[in-house]
């Protein structure tokens, strides 16, 4: 009879080792879920707040915000166009890289069901180093990213002549970054879009329109 209560204690004690071990281990994941959701939340909010408070300002000399490009600047030029010129001010301490990209949401909807996306990308441009305080036509410093003509580099503007809407928005935005971003491949501008969005310190637009009918 003792040897059987003997062995009910054993049972018990392995049972209530087991519990402890069962609750420590939920309460430490618990706390460590908690910890970087506590992380994550104050690095939204950091975020957010710079964006908010922001400085980073580009211009072009090339045309005002809100204008029409050039024709040298699009696909009416040649088939090989230069970007146009920014200027970079604002810049927020700390900024190591910045990432330049341009996209066209005013895509026909026949354009959009064909590629399968809600706009077309045009140019991006990564790791730009962040002392530089101009994006130059002919000079360009940085890593390009592949556009959706299916080549890398800046691609000018080509609105269909065709199809409404004849005048196309062409917006340019411009992320400060704190580090410098790497990619196992050739990127697109929406990942390193992503990424910039994800890091970014500060972010400045600036838009161009162009229409190609006659």
């Amino acid at each position: 009879m003792a040897f059987e209560d003997n062995k009910k204690r054993k049972r018990f004690f392995y049972f209530f080792i087991a519990l402890i071990l069962i609750f420590t281990g939920a309460a430490i994941t618990l706390l460590r879920g908690g910890d970087i959701g506590r992380r994550e939340s104050s690095r939204q909010t950091q975020q957010k707040s710079m964006l908010q408070n922001k400085t980073l300002k580009i211009a072009s000399i090339d045309f005002p915000d809100g204008g029409k490009i050039p024709t040298r600047f699009t696909c009416d030029a040649g088939k090989s166009v230069p970007n146009p010129e920014f200027t970079i001010e604002g810049v927020p301490d700390g900024t190591k890289t910045f990432v330049m990209v341009m996209d066209d949401a005013d895509i026909p909807q026949l354009i959009k069901e064909k590629i399968g996306k809600p706009k077309y990308n045009h140019w991006v441009l990564y790791n730009i180093p962040g002392d530089l305080r101009k994006i130059a036509s002919d000079n360009i410093f940085g890593t390009i990213g592949k556009n959706d003509a299916g080549g890398a580099g800046y691609d000018g503007p080509c609105p269909p002549d065709n199809l409404e809407p004849y005048e196309h928005r062409y917006v340019f935005r411009l992320y400060a970054l704190p580090e410098i971003l790497n990619f196992e491949k050739e990127p697109t501008l929406d990942e390193v879009e992503t990424v910039a969005k994800e890091k970014a310190t500060d972010v400045a637009t600036y838009t161009g329109t162009y229409n190609r009918r006659k």
